[in-house]
């Protein structure tokens, strides 16, 4: 039973839709890229980059960066460039992925955890991959205070909007 006035867990989860560490070259380059997804680069070698409206981000080695879902942008790298790389999502109960409010590149630096999920991402045990796990969610939690919480919905905001001209007509009769 789930009492209304607390907090409810299980309203949003994470789910990692796919992950891996790649080794690319010049050739890793694309235009336009619109995910419904939100991506996770942690740079483990190189540099590469990120273009998203006239912004243009250097990634580099130690640096962890976010592409929120729904945001258009290009990536690539002119030489030798190592990433550990997470498409995942976060809905919300109204459908929406939470990074979508987001309209830019989240990034920071963190050598520290980089080289940690590096280190777990090549190990084969439960505590390397819930090390992991965790390590993401304080991602999440890292881009959250950088851009400001958000309150969970049930709905979306048309309706939202919708309810508001229902219960303004409802008060008028």
């Amino acid at each position: 039973m789930t009492n209304q006035n607390f907090l409810n867990l299980s309203m949003i989860n994470m789910d990692i839709l796919t992950f891996d560490k790649i080794q690319l070259n010049h050739e890793w380059q694309a235009e336009n890229i619109n995910s419904p997804y939100t991506r996770i680069y942690i740079v483990t070698e190189g540099i590469g980059y990120l273009r998203y409206g006239t912004k243009k981000i250097q990634m580099e080695k130690g640096g962890v960066y976010v592409i929120p879902a729904g945001l258009p942008f290009s990536y690539g790298c002119e030489d030798g460039f190592s990433k550990i790389f997470f498409h995942i999502s976060l809905q919300q109960p109204n459908g929406y992925d939470v990074f979508e409010r987001f309209n830019r590149c989240l990034f920071f630096d963190d050598p520290y955890g980089v080289d940690t999920v590096k280190r777990c991402f090549e190990a084969d045990s439960v505590t390397k991959i819930m090390e992991i796990k965790a390590y993401l969610h304080t991602i999440v939690c890292r881009c959250m205070l950088q851009e400001g919480d958000i309150k969970l919905s049930r709905y979306s905001e048309k309706v939202k909007k919708i309810q508001k001209i229902i219960d303004s007509i409802s008060d008028n009769d």
